[in-house]
């Protein structure tokens, strides 16, 4: 199997991942904090895979790595919309900080 026949692969159970759990592309890349047009090339395949992204990625599906790279069930539990969107409102409510926090330090630096 070459590298590009993996991206496939992963890509393609990452799409199933979504559409089972009917969650949209958008909210699955904003939980991942990547662009959707990121998470698309992820899904055709037409991007790699990093070690970090597989974890976060098995993190907010609630599935295992070795699912993601192997496609066998393991004894993990699928996550449910309504967690999937508390931890996304989790997210937004980090970021507001972060910005509030780093506006701070730019009125503080005198920047």
């Amino acid at each position: 199997m070459t590298p590009r026949d993996w991206d496939n692969e992963v890509g393609l159970r990452i799409l199933e991942l979504r559409k089972v759990r009917s969650i949209k592309q958008q909210a699955l890349a904003k939980c991942l904090e990547i662009s959707s047009a990121s998470l698309s090339q992820y899904e055709h395949g037409q991007r790699h895979f990093t070690i970090e992204f597989l974890v976060n990625l098995a993190d907010v599906l609630g599935v295992s790595i070795s699912y993601l790279i192997t496609g066998i069930e393991d004894e993990r539990l699928p996550i449910d919309q309504q967690t999937l969107n508390s931890l996304l409102m989790q997210v937004e409510g980090l970021q507001a900080y972060i910005n509030r926090l780093r506006e701070n330090v730019r009125i503080l630096s005198g920047k």
